[in-house]
């Protein structure tokens, strides 16, 4: 994932990380931001809102479903 990213920022895209561990300037950015850092990555933006620009979202456990159908992917 991290060879992912990468490729991703070096293409242009903005990548965020997504969790809801956070809220605005909540302590945990830094937390998140020393571990990218460690993982070779950035200190990329970090958020708990999704957005309408968003084009993919990767999770380790969610599960997709057809827009305004609920059925699974």
């Amino acid at each position: 994932m991290v060879k992912r990213v990468n490729n991703w920022i070096a293409e242009g895209k903005n990548i965020k990380i997504f969790t809801a561990r956070v809220t605005h300037e909540n302590e945990a950015i830094r937390y998140i931001h020393e571990w990218l850092v460690v993982q070779g990555l950035p200190a990329l933006e970090v958020t708990n809102v999704k957005d309408f620009d968003m084009i993919e979202l990767c999770d380790d456990r969610c599960v997709g479903v057809i827009t305004n159908m609920g059925i699974p992917r």
